[in-house]
């Protein structure tokens, strides 16, 4: 990784402002908040004074700070049905691209994206950060050293009481494309197996601020004949689950469970326990890894090809839902 820190730009969210700028100074990531993106006055005075940005760093037309920065990176926070057209931008004028999840509204513009990240060479990650997490990357050490054997089948439950007013509450299926398609890429990648059908079931109870359903129950089939269990909701009475939910991965030779921060690991020889450090900063932690993938000329961990499996696996999963059949991907 070169010395000087990646220059990124940005819109301005509240997420931006915990991540890059509270959280930042403790951190020396090695990205620097070089300029964000507003339409909102408010938002852009919230900015400059929070994150110490000058009026030139501040713009209201991602065209305009894409020219005047020049940035390393655009890291693109904004709802789904911009993100073709901010990262199309970029990518046409040599700028690598952070896109939040998912890749996009629509399948037609997820492959848009990725086909013009491949046309212009220039690299399109996603930031599917549960995967960041401290434990989840301790259970995906585990399952690849073989820990556990082969395995046999994962459960996976997660449950939210999530008090949520922003353009969320308006998405259809916003379970599955906004916070499953997290769950679906960390069961990819812990498990290091594909998904090859998916039958779901959604709903919504009737005391649920959303538009659309926010529940579900899954059952995915993955390759080496490996079976999951998918169990969530975003309108749990009580919060009971981390974002990364609780997991047990069972296999020939023993089994893995993770609670919260506590990972577990059974075999004959007996249970140990990991505790393992809260990680708040997957963000962060994912924003520098792909900089120095991208400074280096790597291809990110989660490179647009890579987590378009991710992708389609929750856009399968909302076919599955709104046909009530299985779907083979």
């Amino acid at each position: 990784m070169r010395d000087e820190k990646t220059k990124i730009i940005t819109n301005w969210t509240w997420r931006v402002r915990e991540e890059l700028v509270r959280k930042r100074p403790s951190l020396q990531p090695k990205v620097e908040l070089a300029g964000i993106v507003t339409s909102s006055p408010e938002k852009a005075r919230w900015a400059m004074s929070v994150a110490n940005l000058t009026e030139d760093q501040v713009f209201s037309d991602y065209r305009e700070a894409i020219s005047t920065i020049k940035p390393d990176l655009f890291l693109i926070v904004a709802p789904p049905h911009t993100h073709r057209e901010y990262a199309l931008y970029a990518l046409s004028h040599g700028v690598p691209v952070i896109c939040e999840k998912p890749i996009a509204d629509t399948e037609e513009n997820a492959k848009a994206m990725l086909e013009a990240s491949e046309r212009f060479g220039v690299p399109l990650a996603i930031a599917e950060n549960y995967r960041y997490f401290g434990v989840i990357r301790r259970a995906h050490e585990l399952v690849s050293a073989g820990a556990i054997g082969p395995l046999c089948t994962v459960r996976f439950d997660f449950l939210l009481h999530h008090e949520i007013q922003n353009y969320h509450t308006q998405l259809r299926h916003p379970l599955l494309l906004d916070i499953s398609v997290h769950h679906f890429d960390t069961i990819r990648f812990v498990t290091g197996l594909e998904a090859c059908s998916i039958d779901i079931t959604t709903w919504d109870p009737a005391w649920s601020i959303y538009q659309s359903n926010s529940c579900a129950t899954a059952e995915l089939s993955l390759e080496n004949g490996v079976h999951a269990s998918y169990c969530a909701s975003l309108c749990s009475y009580r919060t009971s689950t981390k974002w990364t939910g609780d997991w047990r991965i069972e296999g020939e030779k023993g089994m893995i469970e993770i609670k919260g921060n506590t990972i577990t690991l059974s075999t004959e020889k007996g249970s140990v326990s990991e505790q393992i450090p809260e990680n708040e900063n997957s963000i962060l932690s994912m924003l520098d890894a792909i900089a120095d993938d991208f400074s280096k000329g790597h291809i990110a961990e989660n490179d647009i090809r890579n987590n378009m499996k991710s992708y389609l696996l929750a856009m399968r999963a909302i076919e599955s839902a709104d046909t009530g059949s299985r779907v083979f991907l």
